[in-house]
């Protein structure tokens, strides 16, 4: 393939990833999440954002982890996708006791019927997001797109659900199982890579198993450190301040978060087309695409704080005044944490996992150093501006740690 092919199939698959997070973006923004705050109230709907964010810590880190393994390591540790789903089905079970703690963490009476469905919700998720690795894998951005839509779809059917049942967690399951339904029955159509191993590699299939777990132990650790900061809002300021600090913080930041999730869908494309590709990067070259990105992340930042002032008056009149003046502090910390994110995919293909695991251990050093004592000492201030700068020392440890490790391959 020439070039000029690959850049256009890049931006291609790129269009149709950003088309799958418009969609999905648009209904959870839009729709579920302002019908919830109408109909919860500042300080309930904060208890829903805080076990939304245990569930993205937890879901997001195990499922992108198994995903990005499988992906990095599909030319030199192939094992069957079985296995990878019998990984996932071990791990499963161990989120059980998880969810029970997060429920009884808000502080409300707990049924047995909320922990079973906030403990699904929970395994679908996870599956969910590594089960886009058969499109991943392919390149099938086309068929990313349809899945994505098939769970938005699912989504909208769930606020019927919770209008009849009244359990939050069925509005994200009803779309979450859809897209895990959906993905079953394209993996029959062969959607995926679905070579088998030959002899020798069968013969090789316990000891590249081995490596895959070491893999996705790195991988997780990293995610999960990453995570928890990412939704330190909905965590921190419930267990710190209340449910309306995790409400307003969360309004003040979501137009970041929106703009700068055009992040997740680049590094969707990035990762699958560089797993792909040969070669290294040398420092120079990554030195120039971390100076790139801080130009474009400072357009972005604009960008957000004024959709801020434009969607939060709309959509969330009742915390517009109170959430104001954290626009231009919650939208930096939101902007950083994606750039850095950008970044930290390039390295996952030139550089050892272990090295993600090593960067994130030092940001959540930082975090554990600063953003608590700052919250425990000013508040909802005290954690939009020690989180902010939390996020700008991750993106200036990613250039420096990356730098480094690529600096020293080249000698």
């Amino acid at each position: 393939m020439t070039s000029i092919n690959k850049h256009k199939l890049f931006f291609k698959n790129f269009s149709w990833s950003i088309a799958a997070l418009i969609v999905v973006n648009g209904i959870t923004q839009f729709c579920l999440y302002p019908i919830l705050r109408k109909l919860l109230g500042a300080e309930e709907y904060g208890n829903v954002l805080f076990l939304i964010g245990i569930l993205n810590v937890i879901a997001i880190s195990i499922g992108i982890s198994v995903n990005n393994s499988r992906l990095k390591h599909i030319t030199t540790q192939y094992i069957a996708p079985k296995k990878y789903e019998r990984l996932l089905s071990a791990i499963f079970v161990l989120t059980l006791p998880i969810a029970l703690i997060s429920l009884l963490l808000t502080g409300k009476p707990v049924s047995l019927l909320d922990v079973l469905l906030y403990w699904i919700l929970m395994c679908s998720t996870t599956y969910r997001y590594y089960a886009d690795v058969e499109y991943r894998i392919s390149l099938n951005y086309h068929g990313y797109f349809k899945y994505y839509f098939i769970i938005s779809i699912g989504y909208v059917l769930g606020i019927g659900a919770y209008y009849f049942l009244e359990h939050w967690q069925l509005i994200l399951l009803t779309g979450e199982l859809a897209g895990c339904a959906y993905v079953q029955m394209e993996k029959k159509k062969n959607i995926s890579f679905t070579l088998e191993p030959n002899t020798y590699e069968a013969d090789k299939q316990e000891e590249h198993y081995k490596f895959i777990i070491k893999s996705v132990i790195f991988l997780l650790i990293a995610q999960i450190l990453v995570n928890v900061v990412l939704n330190a809002d909905r965590i921190l300021l419930k267990t710190i301040v209340n449910g309306t600090a995790v409400t307003i913080y969360y309004v003040a930041s979501l137009a970041g978060k929106m703009l700068a999730l055009i992040s997740s869908p680049f590094n969707n494309v990035l990762i699958g087309h560089l797993s792909k590709e040969d070669g290294t990067m040398s420092s120079k070259q990554y030195f120039k695409i971390c100076i790139l990105l801080f130009c474009i992340s400072c357009l972005v930042l604009c960008a957000a704080i004024m959709a801020s002032i434009v969607f939060v008056y709309i959509f969330y009149p009742q915390e517009y005044q109170t959430a104001k003046a954290y626009f231009f502090i919650a939208n930096t910390a939101q902007v950083m944490y994606f750039s850095t994110g950008i970044l930290n995919t390039v390295l996952l293909r030139y550089i050892n996992e272990k090295y993600q695991m090593y960067m994130n251990i030092i940001y959540i050093s930082f975090f554990l150093l600063i953003a608590i004592p700052g919250t425990l000492y000013g508040g909802l201030t005290g954690f939009a501006y020690t989180i902010a700068f939390i996020n700008i020392l991750r993106f200036l440890i990613s250039i420096f740690i990356g730098s480094v490790v690529l600096k020293g391959q080249e000698n």
